[in-house]
């Protein structure tokens, strides 16, 4: 009891001005470095795209742009 068992799901929305011809990636912090796991779309709205990525419990989370 008390803690994270298994990966976490996360869905996020990004504007598609920023988005643009770039990857998205998601990462999470283990330790000293940031680990990337896939970003899937789930759908495209008029101004943003909906991602999901799952990722084990971590203090930090970040979505990034990969050219």
């Amino acid at each position: 009891p008390g803690s994270v068992q298994g990966d976490l799901g996360f869905e996020f929305r990004l504007p598609k001005a920023l988005v643009g011809e770039g990857s998205v990636i998601f990462l999470y912090r283990e330790g000293e470095k940031w680990v990337e796991v896939p970003a899937a779309a789930l759908e495209a709205g008029a101004e943003h795209y909906t991602f999901s990525a799952s990722a084990p419990y971590s203090g930090y989370y970040a979505a990034a742009l990969r050219p």
